[in-house]
């Protein structure tokens, strides 16, 4: 009995442009059975039959027990899979399908995704991780799969009408056998403007280690706090720094700006209120504080709701029918509502999940965020309007009977940009299983 065993080392979580490990340990068991048996990812049925006769001697039973197995090769890829609905979506050919000519020139016969539904938008070179591996019982062997995605890839996304979904594939291929893949999946997030960032921080620390070693081993204050960015840490001179603490510091110099935007809410007939949002950029996981002031309203405000919603945009190109109600769709994610009849100020908060997709932008779906309101407003009519005299602006009496109330609703949508979080903390909020294993 062979077992195949395959974890992904860092998380479950990515970025663009980050090396993904994974570790692959192949064991024989010998004669020995595991308590369970995985066969849920071979690409055919197969079934395994076990055979025992009496008439086998004993010198027969040792020399199978001590039979080394082998394996004919084992492959790994990252393929970014699309799901569409085919009775709305025709997938144009993009620039990175390769074409049919060059993908018979560049392929091996380890072609996991030829047979599969939906649509291979991106796919890594097939690695071989080994050749005629032969084990005894007992003996076991490590292999390690790096691969790194490349930057403009779509992020990992589940809408109404597409999904993109990412996997790293591992198969293992036997003599006369039908192949056994392990499918281990994984989130990749797209971080909106931070790869110019990163490639300006690459350049000045590849420029900032070649001048240091042409300078005196005693650097100036400047070439300190480059290199320093931690008071509590000490980094070396030559170390490098990642490419995730650079699209880290790209994100938080981009979220951490507090600036109060104030928005005056009016209707047709005068000012309903004012809006207060603390920021416009936030992080997946964060909440959402918005703030209300009616003291100044002309308009009496019954209820307002908040809604928080992801917008997704249809490429033209893509759809059947290129009408405006195939074109945007709405996901509402949370919701909070509240009466303010009698209230001057008030507050609400939505919490943004970490499972949910930041903004992006494709050539077949483009992802936004945007909070939607609806406010219950008094009717102003000739009857209600206000009675202005020489001492005070005398209005309805607000022991009014809730009968004889007119009231109309009024909406308005504020656009929001929600960007990536830390894939660090994403992958332990998520608690997904990057780990799988077969038994052949």
């Amino acid at each position: 009995m062979m077992e195949i065993r395959a974890r992904i080392l860092q998380r479950s979580v990515f970025i663009a442009e980050e090396e993904i490990q994974v570790e692959v340990l192949i064991t024989n068991h010998g004669s020995n059975t595991p308590g369970s048996r995985n066969l849920s990812n071979c690409r055919t049925p197969h079934d395994f039959k076990v055979h025992s006769s009496e008439s086998w001697s004993k010198n027969k039973n040792i020399e199978i027990k001590n039979k080394s197995s082998t394996l004919a090769y084992g492959s790994a890829q990252i393929t970014c899979h699309c799901d569409t609905n085919d009775r709305k979506i025709i997938l144009p050919v993009l620039k990175f399908h390769r074409s049919q000519s060059e993908a018979m020139r560049n392929s091996t016969s380890f072609m996991p995704v030829s047979d599969s539904r939906g649509h291979c938008l991106y796919s890594t070179d097939a690695s071989i991780l080994f050749c005629d591996l032969k084990l005894k019982p007992g003996e076991s062997k490590k292999f390690v799969y790096k691969e790194t995605v490349a930057w403009d890839s779509p992020p990992s996304y589940k809408g109404q009408n597409i999904k993109f979904s990412y996997k790293i594939l591992i198969g293992i291929g036997r003599i006369n056998q039908p192949l056994c893949l392990i499918k281990l999946p994984f989130r990749l997030f797209e971080l909106k403007g931070v790869y110019k960032s990163i490639r300006e921080r690459a350049a000045l620390n590849k420029s900032t280690n070649l001048h240091l070693t042409a300078l005196s081993s005693t650097p100036t204050q400047q070439e300190k706090q480059l290199f320093n960015h931690n008071p509590f840490t000490q980094q070396s001179q030559t170390e490098r720094y990642s490419v995730l603490d650079s699209a880290m510091d790209a994100l938080t110099s981009l979220t951490v700006k507090r600036n109060l935007n104030t928005y005056n809410i009016q209707s047709t007939t005068g000012i309903v209120g004012k809006f207060g949002l603390s920021k416009h950029y936030y992080r997946l996981g964060e909440d959402i504080l918005g703030t209300f002031d009616f003291a100044e309203a002309s308009i009496k405000c019954f209820k307002y709701s908040v809604v928080l919603q992801i917008e997704e945009t249809l490429s033209k190109n893509c759809l059947i029918d290129s009408s405006t109600s195939n074109l945007v769709h709405h996901l509402s994610l949370c919701r909070f509502e509240e009466c303010c009849y009698m209230a001057t100020k008030t507050n609400f908060l939505l919490h943004i999940p970490v499972t949910a997709t930041p903004e992006f932008t494709h050539k077949i779906v483009s992802v936004r965020w945007r909070l939607h309101f609806e406010f219950t407003i008094e009717k102003v009519s000739e009857s209600t309007k206000p009675i202005k005299t020489n001492e005070d602006e005398i209005t309805l009496d607000q022991d009014t009977c809730v009968e004889k109330l007119s009231t109309e609703t009024m909406l308005w949508d504020l656009p929001l940009h929600v960007v990536a979080t830390n894939p660090i903390q994403a992958s332990l909020m998520m608690q997904a299983e990057s780990s799988d294993s077969i038994y052949l």
